[in-house]
């Protein structure tokens, strides 16, 4: 019997389904870290293989640009 319209269904909307969203995230977070530290687990745990081999070549990519300003910089990139 207010004067306004009602708004009791948001308290019951964010009183069920924030809870549950939050659960739900908590969940995943928790799962991922899991996997992630039995992935950890499982690598420190495989023995460590010492193969020989034999580097042939890198590959990269040098980009050297000249900047005309009155200072004659220029800007050089390396992508390995």
């Amino acid at each position: 019997m207010g004067m306004g319209p009602d708004l009791s269904w948001m308290f019951d909307f964010s009183g069920t389904v924030m809870p549950i969203f939050l659960i739900v995230m908590v969940g995943i977070l928790a799962v991922s870290a899991g996997r992630g530290l039995l992935q950890w687990s499982r690598n420190n745990s495989s023995p460590m293989l010492t193969i020989p081999a034999r580097i042939v070549s890198k590959r990269s990519e040098i980009r050297q640009q000249q900047v005309q300003e009155d200072n004659g910089s220029s800007r050089t990139s390396t992508t390995y």
